[in-house]
């Protein structure tokens, strides 16, 4: 090996591995034989492996040259250090590791794009088509002709008219039948412009071989100019479609339509105003998806009239946005001054997106994958667009349970840090805007707390494997512009200075020059993005957080912040009254501001000690108080004591149901209801404490079944009055909970059928899986309220609610199953208040009454709307009547109700 290639090389390490401290003075001794040595190792598995002539520190491979060393020398603490020992045998695993990462990398759809060029075909390529083309259009005309006598087609021009003329008709039609109609017409003249338009493309595959495809008039939503394909073979067929079906009129070819319509199958996206880097960035993030082992689309990079385009095929998906809502607002201030940006103000989008469940959104959405798997990679791309204005429309969801990378871009400044609830905050001097602030990324954040710390750790041990990635697309940059210098060269030299062929060369080598600087921008982009994720985050043992020390201690620090989380009182639904799908703070506002852990004790500093509130969480977690201990705002505590906290243990609710706890705990709703905007918090307490109390002292089950049916009919009442719903749907879970509790020891004590109690358990479960506890609560109240009701007649819905449960297996048909448990539900509590009335008249015909007379309500589903004056004043009066019955209560409540004990608070200096 050449001496001074490896006393460069070995210069390169030490300054690697040393930094500031190495001195070019060291190289004059002999400390560094066993990296000489290490280093011609390297050098015999031969330039195929690495090629250590061209390794420099800003070159591709320089990462790998280091990780090899790295794993297989050690040296002495001394100034300057010495190369103490060299384990030739791991130096050999470590090459054998990355030659295997290289391999999975291989399988990746590469960026090498120039070898495939797409390019249009002329027609005659396939006589067949274009015949079946004409044919097509002149069957589409004839029926245009019958339909819209008036139109006359005679260009291309004539037909884009008569397209926006109906396109204004539709937007001005007030009448159902006539927009019923224009539509009709309008799908009928798209379809002809479409077959008219029809161009053959080659767009080559991975492999370089050819695949054929149609471009379609048809506009492909987003920013990005876009070609809208359809495989031949499906064009083909579709036309052949058309001439097979014979002669149609107007109203035979919209009933058959599906046969012959040209839908979108893929889109050709095109280098965004004229950036070949745009597209290039997209290939790196779908890349780095499919790296950390996302479902993600099987696009291609291909060059399309000289510049370098994205192929991306679709796949059989629906859009996140139809399994997401948020809140709606309004574009203010354009993005740009360009007149499309202008045109978009007053455009609707959404921000705040969640995960809309299956039924009444009241139980959290349980069919779609945690998201929380993706929350690094949505932080290491740093795209605001990750999801999209429309609530999801830049994402997919596959087969109703897993999320779908699509339309993804790597971006090399910083739009968004993570904060230490693991979620994304914008930064920057732009944060604020409508587009820098990451739209409704709280689809991602709305995950658990584990996943996310989970996907950072997933995230930090593949860093290698992405910087390998990365090395590979510039250093195939690199090689083809090598070739097409030297191409360019010899061209010039045999005098083809003005040559178009030259030109192309050039065009080519500069677009490529683009794209190198590119990549190694992403890539400095990407590894500042993974050393900075820790910045907002507080100093581990007085070192500032680093991934590095995460991955040793990030046990340690997802239980600290775990605690942090819920130090911070987090809630379970929007103001609107969205359900979260886990626990959420908005931001921390009461922070560990330091983290040391000595010993097996973690100390943990609070820029503010609620003492109180410590106790609390500690004893629903079943934390050994006289383990921890304090000293000003810093906690104490035994990491085995810190591992027993979870995410749910405030939220018995959120957790599989307990017969023994207690949902409806006022301090709980008291303490949380701090966390929500003002929604009628003392109204809602009130009415818990009044239900709390009937349900001790009342003792008839009948009545008691009122007592629950009246507070919950309370709570929907005062729900449909407020905007900020949060609270009122926070305490209506509690209570649900509550009642499905009281009504099972209701039921078994009237009943005492032990199968019964099973069915209604399996249920249940099924109930809060479609997100319909409300709808088998309030059968079950019926049932309660009506002995007289067959049990049979219960026994087989609650069997039919099990079904439903058990068919309901991803989201789309967990809709389905939730819809017809909901009209089950209906349909029997009509049977039951049918029979109770029956019931009732008999009763008064034998007293000498009259039916009409009897005083009866209809049951509602969802609550009792029309509450009358009496009971109107009864809520108003609430609060005071729990004030007056404060005493009372406590006196009932110690008779029946195992006592509490008084918890005390945190001391100076110990828990």
């Amino acid at each position: 090996m050449d001496p001074q290639v490896k006393k460069r090389l070995i210069a390169f390490y030490l300054k690697h591995k040393f930094g500031e401290a190495y001195k070019d003075s060291w190289l004059e001794n002999t400390n560094y034989a066993l990296l000489a040595e290490a280093i011609e190792r390297i050098d015999d598995w031969g330039p195929d492996f690495l090629k250590l002539t061209e390794i420099e520190p800003t070159k591709p491979y320089f990462s790998v040259f280091t990780a090899i060393l790295d794993e297989a020398l050690q040296f002495s603490n001394t100034i300057p250090p010495a190369c103490t020992n060299y384990d030739e045998q791991k130096l050999d695993q470590r090459m054998d590791l990355e030659e295997k990462m290289r391999d999975e990398l291989r399988v990746l759809p590469n960026t090498d794009y120039t070898p495939r060029v797409a390019r249009y075909l002329t027609e005659e390529m396939d006589e067949e088509f274009d015949h079946l083309k004409q044919d097509a259009i002149k069957k589409l005309i004839l029926i245009v002709q019958q339909k819209m006598p008036h139109l006359k087609l005679v260009t291309y021009k004539d037909l884009r008219i008569a397209i926006e003329n109906h396109e204004q008709l539709l937007r001005k039609a007030k009448d159902d039948l006539t927009q019923q109609q224009l539509t009709a017409e309008l799908n009928l003249l798209h379809d002809l412009n479409k077959i008219a338009r029809l161009r053959i493309i080659d767009i080559p595959k991975q492999d370089g071989t050819p695949a054929l495809f149609c471009t379609l008039s048809e506009q492909a939503g987003g920013v990005t100019e876009k070609l809208s394909l359809l495989s031949f073979a499906e064009v083909k067929q579709k036309l052949k479609n058309i001439q097979q079906a014979g002669n149609m009129d107007f109203s035979e070819y919209n009933a058959n339509r599906n046969d012959f319509k040209l839908s979108t199958q893929a889109i050709l996206k095109l280098p965004k105003h004229g950036k070949a880097t745009e597209v290039q960035r997209e290939a790196i993030a779908l890349n780095l998806s499919r790296l950390l082992g996302f479902t993600t689309t099987n696009s291609n990079m291909v060059e399309f009239e000289g510049k370098a385009a994205l192929f991306v095929p679709f796949d059989r998906i629906q859009l996140l946005s139809e399994f997401a809502r948020g809140e709606e607002q309004k574009v203010i201030v354009p993005s740009g001054l360009s007149w499309g940006s202008i045109k978009k103000i007053g455009d609707k989008y959404y921000h705040y997106a969640s995960i809309i469940p299956v039924g009444s959104e009241l139980n959290r959405d349980q069919f779609l994958e945690d998201f929380g798997k993706l929350e690094a990679f949505s932080y290491l791309c740093n795209d605001p667009d990750f999801i999209g204005m429309l609530a999801g429309q830049n994402k997919g969801i596959k087969e109703g349970k897993s999320l779908y990378v699509f339309d993804q871009v790597t971006m090399d400044k910083d739009k968004l840090a993570i904060d230490t609830r693991f979620s994304l905050i914008p930064v920057g001097i732009s944060r604020h805007s409508r587009h820098n602030q990451g739209r409704n990324r709280m689809l991602i954040d709305d995950s658990s707390f584990a996943a996310k710390v989970d996907s950072f750790v997933h995230l930090f041990q593949n860093q290698h494997k992405i910087n390998l990635m990365l090395d590979e697309i510039i250093a195939t940059h690199q090689t083809k512009l090598k070739k097409l210098e030297k191409s360019i060269t010899d061209l010039k030299q045999k005098g083809g200075k003005k040559s178009p062929e030259l030109e192309q060369l050039e065009a080519q080598f500069t677009q490529l020059k683009t794209l190198e600087v590119d990549a190694l921008k992403i890539k400095t982009a990407i590894n500042r993005r993974i050393g900075d994720t820790f910045k907002n985050f507080p100093e581990l043992n007085g070192s500032a957080m680093s991934p590095e020390l995460f991955l040793t201690h990030h046990n340690l620090i997802k239980q600290s912040f775990l605690l942090e989380k819920l130090v911070n009182n987090p809630v379970l639904f929007t103001d609107d009254g969205r359900p979260y799908r886990n626990p959420w703070t908005y931001r921390n506002t009461n922070n560990i501001v330091a983290l040391r852990e000595h010993a097996g004790t973690v100390s943990l500093t609070f820029a503010n000690f609620d003492a109180e509130q410590l106790v609390s969480i500690f004893r629903k977690n079943g934390v050994n108080l006289s383990t921890c201990h304090q000293s000003g705002n810093t906690l104490h505590i035994p990491m085995t004591e810190l591992a027993k906290i979870t995410e749910l243990s405030l939220f018995p609710a959120l957790r599989d149901f307990n017969p023994h706890e207690e949902y409806v705990n006022i301090e709980d709703l008291r303490r949380i209801a701090k966390s929500y905007p003002e929604g009628l918090q003392e109204h809602a307490i009130a009415i818990i404490e009044r239900y709390q109390f009937e349900i001790v002292k009342i003792q008839d089950p009948i009545e008691k079944a009122h007592a629950m049916k009246y507070a919950l009919d309370a709570i929907h009442h005062f729900c449909h009055q407020v905007s900020n719903k949060g609270f009122l749907k926070h305490v209506e879970l509690n209570l649900q909970m509550d009642i499905q509790k009281q009504l099972r020891e209701l039921l078994h004590l009237v009943h005492g059928d032990n199968g019964l109690d099973a069915k209604i358990a399996e249920a249940f479960d099924a109930a809060v899986k479609l997100d319909r506890i409300n709808d088998l609560n309030q059968v079950l109240l019926a049932f309660a309220k009506n002995p007289e009701a067959n049990k049979k007649t219960i026994t087989d819905y609650l069997n039919q609610c099990i079904t439903h449960g058990l068919k309901a297996t991803d989201y789309n048909l967990g809709k389905l199953e939730s819809s017809q448990m909901h009209r089950e539900s209906l349909m029997l509590l009509e049977i039951i208040n049918k029979k109770s009335m029956e019931s009732s008249a008999k009763m008064i015909d034998l007293m000498g009454g009259s039916t009409v007379e009897a005083d009866h309500k209809e049951v509602d589903l969802e609550f009792d709307e029309a509450l009358d004056e009496t009971e109107q004043l009864e809520i108003q009066a609430l609060q005071e009547l729990a004030q007056s019955t404060s005493a009372t209560l406590e006196e009932e409540t110690d008779k029946t109700v195992k006592d509490k004990t008084q918890e005390g608070i945190i001391v100076s200096t110990k828990l």
